[in-house]
């Protein structure tokens, strides 16, 4: 053990201004200078040079932009919609990232999309709802906006009431939301003259709450119809929705929505690791998902630009392909050093 006693009288006081000078240069995260003589008493500071993986964890850690159409080529800026976080001034989600896009098939785009869709923040949690209308009803555009809006807005109304009443019942929750825009869709559009009592239009409608904790996130979902709910881990796809297969590629089976599902609808509860994505697409972009899986992962994770783009991207190009309406809403769920970072 060294006893400070031992030590010459007139070297303590530079033994401790050195240390003192190294103490300070590691709380500034500063490299230490080698000191050599007496030249050195106030040493000169020099930064630690950054590592190409530091970097690129910096990069990774910044919070996101908010979906700006002006971040996307002009050529694909003219043919998509981009989907923004309400509920929130900034409109993002400290808890992740969140993207959204549709695209109008050509041959439908002078009609106005079937698609609709909504992001929707209540403090941490993040609502999701997506519907797509039925195209051999009525008027499918306005049936679709108005399923999304009564669903996020009685969504909503739950999540201020507290996180618990969605935990404990979510199966009631859910089959109230149904009930209520069944009955909302059902009255407000059968009232019309123009449109027979036959002829009511109807929507798909898929929608989940994403609750997040200090593990990643849970999340409590829904679906009726084709339109289809997955979760991207790593390079795998799980898809939470089974039904909506049913209808993938099949158009003489007429699909399920609201109002009043004639068939039986899905609803669970999965759990969202750190870096997990969930999506929800319409079935103009589900039919091209289930047949190239792997080339959709891979586009959804590893592309080069922002999540918004890829989504664009994505839901262009199964516009163009598919001939129909194509939506896409994901949520990557980050870890909770990432939270603090981004705030």
């Amino acid at each position: 053990m060294l006893n400070s006693s031992a030590l010459p009288v007139v070297a303590r006081p530079k033994l401790r201004q050195r240390l003192a000078s190294g103490l300070r240069r590691l709380r500034h995260g500063l490299k230490l200078v080698t000191i050599r003589g007496d030249r050195s008493s106030q040493p000169r500071p020099e930064r630690r040079p950054r590592s190409r993986l530091q970097a690129c964890l910096e990069r990774f850690r910044r919070p996101p932009a908010t979906p700006n159409a002006d971040t996307l080529p002009p050529s694909l800026r003219a043919r998509v919609r981009l989907i923004s976080v309400t509920g929130s001034p900034s409109r993002t989600w400290p808890m992740g990232r969140v993207a959204g896009a549709s695209a109008a098939a050509r041959n439908l785009a002078a009609s106005g999309s079937e698609d609709a869709g909504q992001f929707h923040r209540v403090g941490p949690a993040l609502i999701v709802a997506l519907g797509d209308g039925i195209g051999s009803t009525a008027t499918p555009g306005r049936a679709s906006r108005m399923a999304v809006d009564l669903t996020v807005r009685r969504l909503n109304n739950t999540l201020e009431q507290g996180e618990n009443e969605i935990e404990q019942t979510w199966s009631q929750v859910a089959t109230e939301v149904v009930d209520q825009v069944s009955d909302c869709l059902s009255g407000s559009l059968g009232t019309d003259p123009a449109v027979p009592e036959a002829a009511v239009s109807s929507s798909t409608l898929c929608f989940g709450v994403i609750l997040p904790h200090s593990r990643g996130a849970t999340c409590w979902w829904a679906a009726i119809g084709d339109s289809g709910l997955g979760v991207i881990r790593g390079r795998s796809l799980f898809w939470l929705t089974r039904r909506d297969r049913l209808w993938t590629g099949n158009l003489g089976a007429p699909t399920d929505g609201v109002p009043y599902p004639a068939k039986t609808w899905e609803k669970g509860c999965c759990h969202l690791r750190p870096g997990d994505i969930l999506f929800a697409a319409t079935d103009g972009v589900t039919r091209f998902v289930h047949a190239n899986e792997r080339l959709s992962v891979d586009h959804l994770r590893l592309s080069p630009g922002s999540l918004t783009q890829s989504c664009a991207e994505l839901a262009d190009k199964c516009a163009r392909e598919n001939h129909d309406d194509a939506t896409i809403m994901a949520a990557q769920v980050r870890s909770s050093r990432q939270r603090v970072e981004a705030r």
